[in-house]
């Protein structure tokens, strides 16, 4: 079937209509564009088209390229390639992938299989003239790399900086000046001419103006990274052009400079033949002169030589690229980074190749793509999305006005209104978390599969949640933010979640700043649960293109000062990637007001999150799994009250057959050592001393100390604490004590049930325990014989009382935890976007209103943007109070 002419119309897959709108415009098109928002499967999409492609791929016609921005998705984009096509070849030798990706780059599969150079090729001559090169300009550069001391006479006479009298002159009246006690005088001729004016040599390196402002120095960090990567390759062509003579300038004394003396009276006493007859005031500038001399001639040769070395290396290039051309062919397959696509070009275009993918082309500045346009080139493919990262512009003069060399191809076709397809059905996020995107993506939609996502365990089906705090932000010595409130409440949040469950390889800690990364990721190994746990703490700009398969991502925002200054925060793309990372659970640590006050990005995302369930708020909102019951955390101490559950205490029958004394936990009481005495017996008959969870003690000192103890512990019973009714109470009850007394007496000792008030002896009725209101109305003896009246106390001396106390007492809990929640949410939702500083009347069409304009610190100014809410206490105000602006609508 020709698709050029006809699409067929039913075709049977599980490619939702976005997705197969397009695969025909990759299949179809000459130059197809495909814009894949956060989780919608581009990359899916991209290989099912290559799949086709190279189902379709003649025997004579060239490979396809396969291009990334890092080494990182090109690897993920060949993981998956090597499925159905698994004899691809990868251009450049730098992988972390061992096992599926190294074995198949070029450098591997030349050095698994003997080659020579082959006969009249470049190679072999060409790494012949760069050894004679090399050796050549060893030699040039001798007098500036070799020896303790000043340089003699001689180079200078032999590139011309001195005449031939001149040296004459050097070398006789060295000869001439005798020290005392010296026959052979271990200085040169310069030396002993130049004397006392001779001085140790100090150069300074003055620092670098990079330009860099101090928000930039993370973002260059990171992608430093990837270059860095790069420079490590160790491949055929590297590995020539690396190796070679490491050669160090030695220049240890220089002259002493005199001030007073003249550029012109250095001149005119180079002049002179007998360089003896220069003063010796003169000498150190003189000597000065002849080194700058000496080093601008040296510098001429050396830059003839290297020009002849540039045109061996290209011709040892060329061949070298002759036999790499002959395993290239064979490839169905090439893959590389754009990188490496401009620094291979010429190999490459050898190939004459006719289809090039470019995968993260939004990110990918336009002179690489311009470098994959080849003369043979027919179908060029460009999938990303520039609403995430854009390519970094080393020259951040050129990213801007009125160049613009920080927009990629991609990009720019899209905004000149060049036909592109977009998908529209994201497979990641739960709808809770998708929906803090509305404002990027307006028409994104879920798949079905997202709705199958279970919760985030410990959090009571909040699964998103902004908290929100004032903790200040300052800068750490490398200039850059961190947030130490904000560190230590991810921290103690990593921790809960941990016990609930989750392993720290499930949880990726994202952050702006990596100031904030590194603080972040000290506290974690210095936090006492956490200590040897490896989790994943990385900067935005380095974690685009991933997603955390399984669980969640805490965005540490720092961002918090009195200017309303938020830095990186304020780029859409930046903020896009940081939001569309996880897929169950998504918590925010940052200053909202400070957001929303700096950013109508900001106050879009906070006004979606705060809405139909509110989900912004000074406080954490954690629910216990055991009990149901919720807790508030406002601070990082408050998260040293919890053992990942709530503030009850435990209280449950371990294996040991003790109680636990830890608070309400989540874990296996398994992992709990229990610190309460051993009740075992030895084998001397005497109990172990040691702790429940230590082993016992083989041998025992049977004196008279342990056998006090074994008495005492025959007295009570048991170290074990008990909760139940005892003995005595039982039998009362159920009348083998004979006598009411012990009734009361029971009662008395054990208020659990019986001391209650009306209202709370009926909820306990309706609850389902003991109806003993009626047992308590008769005031005369009891029938014992009458099961009605012994059959509640039998119940509650068999502990039937403890589940019946646990029904109510969770009953009441949770209503008092929902009241306080709802208030918190309304107390939040309120307090968190008023500001009753700035007097802006009430807009009563409920759209966004333009406050005031600050400056910035770049020159610049900001606009702060406020719109209208209305409190829920506004309906009882008096008729004389103005409502308050605020941020929100209601």
């Amino acid at each position: 079937m020709n698709i050029l002419e006809e699409w067929p119309a039913d075709l049977s897959s599980d490619l939702d209509a976005s997705q197969m709108g397009a695969l025909k415009r990759i299949l179809t098109k000459r130059l197809a564009i495909v814009q894949g928002p956060p989780g919608t499967g581009k990359t899916h999409v991209s290989l099912i088209a290559l799949r086709l492609l190279l189902e379709n791929l003649g025997a004579a016609d060239p490979p396809i390229i396969i291009s990334a921005h890092t080494n990182h998705a090109l690897d993920q984009l060949l993981r998956q390639i090597a499925r159905f096509e698994p004899e691809f070849v990868r251009l450049g030798s730098w992988t972390k992938d061992t096992e599926v990706i190294k074995p198949r780059t070029l450098f591997e599969i030349k050095d698994a299989v003997k080659h020579s150079n082959p006969t009249g090729g470049l190679r072999r001559p060409a790494l012949a003239r760069l050894k004679q090169l090399a050796k050549e300009m060893t030699i040039l550069l001798a007098p500036l790399t070799q020896g303790k001391e000043l340089l003699n006479s001689k180079p200078f006479e032999q590139y011309n900086v001195i005449s031939y009298d001149q040296y004459d002159s050097l070398v006789k009246g060295a000869k001439e000046w005798i020290r005392a006690g010296v026959e052979d005088d271990p200085l040169g001729d310069v030396a002993i001419w130049l004397g006392d004016e001779r001085i140790e040599a100090k150069y300074r390196t003055m620092p670098e103006d990079l330009g860099i402002e101090v928000e930039e120095v993370d973002l260059e960090y990171e992608q430093l990274k990837e270059i860095e990567a790069e420079s490590k390759l160790i491949d055929d062509e590297d590995r020539d052009s690396l190796r070679g003579l490491r050669l160090v300038f030695n220049e240890p004394f220089t002259g002493r400079q005199s001030t007073g003396v003249t550029e012109e009276t250095v001149r005119s006493e180079m002049k002179k033949c007998d360089l003896w007859s220069i003063p010796s005031e003169h000498r150190g500038p003189v000597y000065r002169y002849m080194q700058q001399a000496l080093k601008a001639a040296i510098t001429k040769k050396f830059q003839e030589l290297a020009r002849q070395y540039a045109a061996a290396s290209q011709d040892a290039k060329i061949g070298l690229w002759e036999l790499d051309y002959n395993y290239l062919k064979q490839a169905k397959v090439i893959g590389m980074t754009t990188t490496g696509l401009s620094k291979y070009r010429g190999l490459v275009q050898s190939l004459n190749p006719k289809v090039v993918l470019v995968e993260e082309a939004a990110e990918t500045l336009e002179a690489f793509v311009s470098v994959a346009c080849f003369k043979s080139l027919e179908h060029l493919i460009l999938i990303g999305d520039h609403q995430q990262l854009r390519g970094h512009c080393n020259d951040q003069e050129l990213a801007g006005r009125p160049y613009y060399l920080g927009i990629s191809m991609f990009e720019r076709l899209i905004r000149n209104k060049v036909e592109f397809s977009q998908l529209k059905r994201q497979r990641r996020m739960i709808p809770e978390i998708r929906r803090t995107l509305k404002s990027i993506y307006d028409e994104l939609e879920d798949h079905p599969s997202v709705l199958d996502h279970l919760p985030i365990p410990g959090m009571g089906g909040v699964n998103s949640y902004f908290f929100t705090h004032k903790g200040r932000e300052t800068t750490d010595i490398q200039m850059s933010k961190i947030n130490q409130k904000e560190a230590e409440m991810v921290v103690g949040f990593c921790d809960y979640l941990v016990l609930n469950g989750l392993t720290p390889v499930e949880i990726t800690v994202l952050t702006f700043y990596n100031g904030q990364r590194k603080l972040v990721l000290r506290k974690l190994r210095e936090h006492r649960h956490l200590q040897g746990s490896k989790f994943n703490v990385v900067t935005v700009d380095s974690y685009q293109g991933e997603e955390n398969e399984v669980l969640c991502v805490l965005l540490s925002l720092v961002r918090s000062n009195v200017r309303g200054n938020i830095g990186f925060l304020e780029v859409e793309n930046r903020v896009c990637v940081a939001l569309s990372r996880a897929r169950r659970g998504f918590y925010i640590f940052g200053d909202a007001p400070n957001l929303c006050t700096s950013s109508i990005l900001w106050w879009y995302i906070v006004r979606t999150m705060a809405k139909d369930p509110c989900r912004v708020g000074f406080y954490l909102h954690l629910t216990c799994k055991k009990h149901n019951e919720k807790t508030f955390i406002k601070e990082p101490e408050d998260f040293n009250s919890l053992d990942g559950g709530c503030v009850k205490p435990c209280r449950e029958e371990m294996s040991c057959g003790h109680v636990c004394m830890l608070n309400c936990h989540p874990f296996s009481h398994d992992v709990v050592n229990c610190k309460k005495c051993c009740n075992r017996r030895l084998e001397c008959g005497h109990p172990c001393t040691e702790f429940c969870y230590r082993p016992c003690k083989s041998d025992c000192a049977c004196d008279k100390a342990n056998e006090l103890v074994d008495q005492a512990v025959a007295l009570r019973g048991s170290y074990e604490e008990t909760y139940a009714a005892p003995l005595a109470y039982a039998e009362a009850a159920t009348g083998s004590s004979g006598n009411h007394t012990s009734h009361q007496a029971g009662a008395a000792n054990h208020p659990t049930v019986f001391h209650r008030s009306p209202v709370t002896r009926r909820k306990l009725r309706d609850s389902g325990s003991p109806q003993l209101e009626d047992d308590f109305a008769d005031e005369g003896q009891p029938d014992r014989n009458n099961p009605r009246y012994t059959q509640p106390y039998r119940d509650f001396a068999a502990g039937g009382h403890v589940e019946s106390d646990k029904k109510l007492a969770a009953l009441v809990e949770r209503e008092a935890a929902e009241a306080r929640g709802k208030q918190l949410d309304e107390e939040n939702f309120a307090a968190l976007f008023c500001d009753p500083g700035d007097a802006v009347p009430v807009d009563e069409t409920k759209k966004m209103t333009l406050v005031r304009t600050m400056p910035n610190e770049n020159g610049g100014s900001r606009r702060v943007w406020k719109g209208t809410y209305k409190s829920p206490r506004s309906e009882n105000a008096s008729p004389g109070k103005r409502e308050e602006a605020s941020l929100l609508d209601s």
